[in-house]
């Protein structure tokens, strides 16, 4: 397990019938689960990708939250 840019927790697990699963976590407990895929190497290629849009996403909300803070003071 290791942790997005939101701050949510993502990992990979092995279903018996499913195959690999790429599956994140908030910090309410709130969980998704990716498409299966066959193989791990496929699931952890998805798992860098769901790592880079959230870093991607969280850097844009940050962005606009200080630009609201700055014309708020002034």
């Amino acid at each position: 397990m290791s942790t997005t840019a939101l701050g949510h927790f993502i990992g990979i697990v092995h279903h018996s019938t499913d195959g690999w699963l790429c599956i994140t976590f908030d910090r309410r407990g709130f969980w998704k689960s990716y498409a299966p895929f066959r193989t791990k190497a496929e699931a952890m290629k998805e798992r860098r990708r769901i790592k880079r849009f959230e870093q991607e996403y969280a850097r844009k909300r940050f962005a606009k939250r200080a630009v609201r803070m700055m014309k708020k003071s002034g």
